[in-house]
């Protein structure tokens, strides 16, 4: 009787490990947008492990961003949408409060024309799980100032904020070391993805609404980099979503809304 009830506490470690390198890293979200990509990445410490003392550090945050000083981030500030929830057309954004953007809570400010970066932490779906690769994220809007989009449907090529999404993996970020203990060949633990978008030439001054969005899945399962890592793996998406404030106008004259690759969107 003995032996069995140790056999399965034994046996207990693997299962958990099996669960975690499916589910326990299965989160993603941004921690810092602004105009300068090596603050960024060179000083990702400041605000990836400053704690509370990080707050303030970068020039945008998402709307409702808790800061690293809060443990529960993690559960409180990821929005995960599985892929049913998706193709059904779920809220792309969290709800939020109308004060989101105040004390150390910056909205980004920039110019038209000029772009920005953002950092994210690859969570293992690079080196370790591998189910990241190939995957593909992007910056969308309606163009239009006092208008946002509401529904995983609304993320379509037309409101792209400059018409093109990213590989999820932008070649440098990535743990140390894999599942098996084997160097990853990446910029190590805590350094984080950096991503990028531009305001488009012309855009009318004003705070414009934004939305981050990562479809964490290949539409081909054989395109998986480690196909035992992907199997039954189901598919979710990942968003943070934003402000922005146009400060100055980018040479496109008097207009009032800029509208991106033809598509107006009236939500």
């Amino acid at each position: 009787m003995v032996s069995v009830v140790s056999s399965k506490i034994a046996f207990l470690p693997l299962l958990l490990l099996s669960a975690a390198r499916h589910f326990a890293d299965a989160h993603t979200w941004l921690d810092c947008i602004d105009t300068d990509r090596s603050k960024l990445y060179d000083q990702s410490a400041s605000y990836i492990f400053g704690g509370a003392g990080g707050n303030g550090f970068c020039d945008g945050y998402g709307a409702g961003y808790p800061g690293r000083g809060d443990s529960s981030i993690g559960t409180e500030y990821t929005h995960k949408m599985l892929k049913n929830e998706v193709e059904a057309g779920s809220p792309v954004c969290e709800e939020v409060g109308p004060n989101t953007y105040s004390d150390w809570r910056k909205r980004l400010s920039v110019a038209a024309g000029q772009t920005a970066y953002f950092a994210y932490l690859p969570n293992g779906h690079i080196v370790k799980d591998k189910k990241g690769v190939g995957t593909q994220h992007g910056v969308y809007w309606t163009g239009q100032v006092g208008t946002s989009l509401t529904s995983t449907h609304d993320m379509t090529q037309e409101h792209l904020v400059d018409g093109r999404t990213m590989d999820y993996d932008d070649g440098n970020c990535g743990e140390s070391v894999d599942y098996n203990g084997n160097p990853g060949g990446r910029a190590g633990d805590g350094k984080p993805c950096i991503g990028s978008f531009t305001i488009p030439a012309g855009t009318a001054p004003g705070i414009y609404k934004m939305v981050w969005y990562w479809t964490f899945w290949l539409d081909n399962q054989g395109a998986y980099k480690d196909q035992n890592m992907a199997k039954g793996y189901f598919g979710a998406a990942y968003s943070t979503c934003f402000e922005v404030e146009v400060t100055s106008n980018g040479g496109g004259g008097d207009q009032s809304t800029r509208k991106n690759g033809g598509g107006e969107a009236t939500f």
